[in-house]
């Protein structure tokens, strides 16, 4: 029986809360392969990102704002068009029209890579 602040007393029944605790632990996403490894995948990013030198501009002096958002617009820039051109080198070269010709030239068989 639970009494009330105003005085009257309520009934709580008999409830199994540790047992439907454990059913909806065992139930819940956590528990699942996709979740944890889609929680280790994010966490991975947010090393990655935080390893990053995201302000890396060296400079031998001190900068207005104005200075800084600058600069640091041009290198994000030039690592975008770093990482397009990476990414458009990599699609080049794992390309289905290169896969023959890398096949042939022999060295992939030789590394133990296969392409297929």
């Amino acid at each position: 029986m639970v009494e009330w602040a105003w005085g009257c007393f309520a009934d709580v029944p008999d409830y199994p809360f540790d047992e439907q605790y454990d059913r909806f632990a065992f139930n819940s996403l956590l528990t699942r392969d996709e979740a944890i490894s889609a929680i280790g995948k994010v966490r991975t990013e947010c090393n990655r990102v935080a390893a990053m030198l995201l302000f890396h501009i060296p400079t031998a002096k001190h900068m207005r704002l104005e200075e800084f958002d600058q600069t640091q617009s041009q290198a994000t820039s030039t690592e975008c068009i770093h990482t397009e051109n990476r990414l458009d080198t990599e699609k080049k070269v794992t390309s289905p029209e290169m896969s023959p010709a890398l096949r042939r030239s022999g060295t992939n068989e030789e590394r133990g890579v296969r392409i297929d």
